[in-house]
């Protein structure tokens, strides 16, 4: 949209919140809230500069202390955050994501509806240790090369190969912790309710609903295609080089030690935790050599300092709402609600998953989910699940290009126009709330 489109989208916001009878302080976080919600949206401005916005106007209008607001923006879930892109940039810079593309798409071959498959299972497996923006940036050209190297290949197909990129971009993000900001974001508030949650129990509970998710995202894509009967698959086999295989031992012993943690932790009596760990594992890159050259250099390091801001300006907005009694009205607003744990999960998983295909899904989980707590507190409820449902829920946007990265990555794809997205991510968006009830119902 052009910049006027936006500034008047603002001004509205502004206009129904000033004409509102709510005390000053909720006015003045709501238009804070609006500001950093449409920047973020629109980029107008670099999302670094809007990421500090509420470190300058909470302190500014008496919402918040400094000491307050500068500690979401070195809140712990920020270093774990650091570390998954520098994981992400060694596994670059050394080739290992296209090794991982040659083989998965060499496996599923020839076959239309197995290639859709190992498109979406090579994609959601690089969105667990990359940015889901990334794992889409890396996996659309070699989409593209398939459609390219396939004749007589009816546009279902097509939208539905592509398509499926996006998608399983953002439900592969939810199955590792290291996964996708909204889970980072989720437990960085269960720390805050002395819920402990690491990377290893984080897998546990959710890595299986993202495995369904995939597998039914697989049969939901191929069943609205017209699939060609043959294709080919065009894909440059990538050697590894003896650099690239430390990467993958340093990841591979990551992984190991984060699962092991806990008992490690426990048995031994240590204070070490996952933080820590991937914070060590992401400097060893830079100190671990080959030929007396150091694996990865400083130089080489990917680290979108926008998003990391714009996450600590996310938590920071979320404090504001809460000092500000936001919550409170939330909750007052939603009294409407049967006191039924069944009724709240819904009910949170449809604000969650509907709202972020407005907001930024950084944005919602951080601001929503304090708001969650305290409604969940309202009621006697634990908000362990209502934490959870907005972390894995707001990042499920499947219907328009402004929702997500990955969505608007593949938006700009001839393959792919408004009218299909919103078709085929409205039924998704539909699935993903349906399946998570039934799933969090039985698991938790």
């Amino acid at each position: 949209m052009k910049k006027i489109t936006w500034v008047l989208i603002l001004v509205l916001f502004w206009s129904v919140i000033i004409l509102t009878s709510l005390n000053l302080q909720i006015k003045i976080s709501l238009l804070i809230l609006s500001l950093c919600v449409v920047l973020w949206t629109s980029e107008l401005i670099p999302m670094w500069m809007t990421g500090l916005i509420p470190l300058v106007t909470g302190p500014l209008f008496g919402l918040i202390t400094l000491d307050q607001v500068m500690n979401n923006y070195f809140a712990p879930v920020i270093f774990l955050l650091l570390s998954g892109f520098i994981f992400s940039s060694a596994v670059s810079k050394w080739k290992i994501d296209k090794k991982i593309v040659y083989s998965i798409t060499k496996i599923f071959g020839k076959n239309a509806r197995f290639t859709i498959l190992g498109i979406i299972l090579a994609t959601a497996f690089l969105s667990f240790f990359m940015p889901n923006t990334t794992s889409t940036a890396l996996m659309l050209p070699v989409g593209l090369g398939i459609l390219a190297t396939t004749r007589n290949v009816k546009k279902q197909f097509r939208t539905s190969l592509i398509l499926s990129i996006a998608y399983a971009s953002s439900i592969g993000g939810t199955g590792v912790l290291i996964g996708t900001t909204t889970n980072l974001i989720g437990v960085e508030y269960m720390m805050r309710e002395n819920i402990q949650i690491g990377f290893l129990s984080w897998s546990k509970m959710i890595l299986p609903f993202t495995l369904i998710l995939l597998v039914i995202l697989w049969l939901y894509m191929t069943k609205r295609s017209k699939l060609p009967e043959k294709i080919v698959i065009d894909v440059e086999n990538i050697k590894l080089s003896p650099q690239a295989k430390v990467v993958i031992i340093i990841l591979l012993l990551t992984v190991i030690i984060w699962i092991i943690r806990p008992f490690i932790s426990k048995k031994f009596d240590l204070p070490i935790n996952d933080i820590g760990i991937g914070v060590v594992s992401a400097l060893s890159f830079f100190f671990i050599s080959y030929k007396s050259k150091p694996i990865l250099q400083v130089k080489d390091t990917k680290i979108p300092w926008g998003i990391v801001l714009m996450v600590g300006g996310a938590l920071a907005v979320g404090n504001i709402l809460l000092n500000t009694g936001i919550s409170d009205l939330f909750v007052e607003t939603m009294s409407f609600l049967p006191k039924n744990k069944l009724v709240f999960l819904i009910a949170t998983a449809v604000i969650a998953n509907f709202s972020t295909e407005l907001l930024s899904n950084t944005a919602l989980s951080a601001t929503l989910i304090p708001i969650i707590v305290d409604l969940y507190k309202s009621v006697g409820f634990d908000p362990f699940l209502g934490i959870l449902t907005v972390a894995v829920c707001s990042d499920m946007a499947f219907m328009l290009p402004i929702a997500t990265p990955p969505n608007a990555i593949v938006s700009k794809s001839k393959s792919v126009n408004f009218k299909n997205m919103i078709s085929y991510g409205f039924w998704l968006n539909l699935i993903v709330i349906v399946l998570w009830v039934v799933y969090a119902s039985l698991v938790f």
